[in-house]
C-alpha cells in the first residue's frame, strides 16, 4: 500500500472508527428503548390504585345459612373457595330451583319447615 493510500484511509476512517458510530447507534437505541420503558411503567403506576387501598378478598370455602329472620340456620362446609353473591344476582329460576330440589313441599307449607 502506497503512503497516499494510507492517507485517504486515514481519512475515511478506519475500523476503529466504523465500530465507534455502530457502537453509539445501538447505545442510542437502548437509551431511546429504555426511556420509552420507564415513561410507559411510570404512566401505569400513576393511573394504579394506591397499595393503602389495596386489600385482600375474602373468598371463604364455607356458606352460611341464615332464615328470614336473621338466626343461623348451619354451616356447609366446601374445600373450594366461592365468592359470595348477593340474591338480586342470581337469577329467579335458580333460586326456584334451588328451593324445589332442597324442599320438595316449599310451597305447601311456605316456608315454616313443618313435616308432615
Amino acid at each position: 500500500m502506497t503512503q497516499r493510500d494510507r492517507r485517504r484511509q486515514r481519512r475515511r476512517g478506519g475500523i476503529g472508527g466504523k465500530l465507534l458510530i455502530v457502537g453509539g447507534g445501538i447505545l442510542a437505541v437502548v437509551a431511546i428503548a429504555a426511556i420509552a420503558v420507564t415513561s410507559w411503567v411510570l404512566d401505569v403506576a400513576a393511573d394504579a390504585p394506591s397499595l393503602a387501598t389495596c386489600k385482600p378478598i375474602d373468598r371463604g370455602g364455607n356458606s352460611v345459612l341464615y332464615a328470614a329472620d336473621g338466626s343461623k340456620l348451619g354451616v356447609i362446609a366446601s374445600d373450594e373457595a366461592h365468592t359470595p353473591v348477593s340474591i338480586k344476582r342470581i337469577p329467579r329460576n335458580v333460586q326456584l330451583a334451588t328451593v324445589a330440589i332442597e324442599d320438595q313441599r316449599f310451597y305447601e307449607h311456605a316456608g315454616s319447615g313443618e313435616r308432615h
